[in-house]
């Protein structure tokens, strides 16, 4: 990384690592915006090869179109439509709500949510909060969406991390979440660039100018969370090599007799 690098603080930063997760943000024009893709466990490569979105908000909903078979024009509609990067199957996370008269917000999806059995409470400043029962029977925040302090049509929605987590694990997935955000800055020249390939991040910044009144810097970033194994797995798995290092040592006796 440059050491005039505007995002600096943003990439050396734990952002990810703590007990709320930031997986999803609305900031308007040029504010921060992320949004959370969940990816089979172990296919991180594809989706560091690139930090341009893979998919938008409104790529969740149902796919309804026509095609053309033999000429004959035919009416499709797919409920639950299949995404691809690559060969790489994708989701959503999250989706967004953008009403015409109301104000913007991003929940997780439905999945998430009846996983958990989870329930959405409204607040009085358009905060929302997911809850579940603890052990007594009170309620339990799982995850949250809050507004930011300039306006009301920017947020984010953050997931309690060991619930995330344990979602990712049930169901074999990872996550990346794509972030985006540009700044002005006038302390790098317009020709600007620098990118980084890290073990579980790529990002890519640049500078333009000329534009507008000051130089604006960009950032984009792709950052994978990998779900830990399961409980016992690793257990199992190392009986099982142990297992296979024996019968193949039986069976290497065997062949010497």
């Amino acid at each position: 990384m440059k050491s005039d690098n505007p995002f600096r603080e943003w990439l050396t930063s734990n952002r990810y690592g703590g007990t709320w997760v930031p997986v999803a943000g609305l900031g308007g024009y040029t504010g921060p915006a992320s949004i959370p893709v969940l990816f089979p466990k172990g296919a991180k490569d594809a989706m560091l090869a690139s930090a341009e979105w893979p998919l938008q908000y409104a790529d969740a909903g149902p796919d309804v179109f026509h095609s053309y078979i033999e000429g004959v024009k035919e009416h499709q509609a797919i409920l639950h439509p299949e995404r691809h990067l690559g060969e790489t199957s994708i989701e959503h996370l999250a989706v967004a709500f953008e009403p015409p008269d109301r104000r913007s917000w991003i929940e997780p999806v439905q999945s998430f949510v009846l996983f958990y059995g989870a329930s959405p409470h409204l607040g009085l400043e358009g905060q929302i909060d997911w809850e579940i029962p603890d052990e007594d029977g009170k309620p339990e925040i799982i995850a949250t969406w809050r507004r930011t302090p300039e306006t009301g049509y920017e947020g984010v929605l953050r997931v309690r991390r060991d619930k995330l987590l344990n979602f990712l694990t049930e169901f074999d997935l990872d996550v990346a979440i794509y972030y985006e955000e540009n700044i002005a800055d006038d302390s790098v020249p317009g020709e600007w660039r620098d990118d980084e390939r890290e073990p579980l991040r790529y990002w890519r910044c640049w500078a333009s100018a000329g534009f507008t009144e000051h130089t604006r810097v960009v950032l984009r970033c792709v950052t994978v969370i990998e779900s830990p194994a399961r409980a016992g797995e690793d257990e199992e798995r190392h009986a099982t090599s142990s297992l296979e290092r024996r019968l193949s040592a039986n069976q290497a006796s065997s062949a010497l007799r």
